[in-house]
């Protein structure tokens, strides 16, 4: 399987980070799916759910915002633009999105706990309860 692009995109006021974004947007882009009609929608939801996790009751805030980052899409590319993906940057060395920070664990608290003797004083507090779980 190749490897999916990343991209995150702030919805419902948190981040979420989204696999093979880029893919669905070149692939409607391609087939010239109009982003105001209400089936291309219907469309980007059912496609970015092939590689990611939407719960139900989030599904029309990630419809709105998919919408509307590929409307911007489209217009880019309408123009001419040429859509470059972003760089989120590393850490250690690794991509940041090809860290898998999720299930938790002891060694991913350990990375945790590194980055956070990092932050400047005062900025989050660790207790004990934190590591007990």
């Amino acid at each position: 399987m190749a490897k999916l692009s990343y991209r995150m995109l702030q919805i419902g006021g948190a981040p979420a980070g989204l696999l093979g974004l880029d893919e669905v947007f070149d692939d409607l882009f391609a087939e010239g799916c109009d982003p105001g009609l209400p089936e291309t929608k219907e469309r980007l939801l059912k496609e970015v759910r092939q590689h990611n996790f939407i719960a139900k009751p989030a599904r029309e805030e990630y419809k709105s915002v998919l919408s509307r980052e590929y409307q911007r899409y489209y217009e880019q590319r309408t123009q001419g633009q040429d859509v470059k993906p972003k760089n989120y940057g590393s850490w250690q060395g690794i991509p940041r999105e090809q860290i898998p920070w999720f299930p938790l664990s002891r060694r991913r608290c350990a990375m945790v706990a590194e980055v956070y003797r990092g932050l400047p004083k005062e900025v989050f507090v660790m207790t004990d309860e934190m590591w007990s779980r």
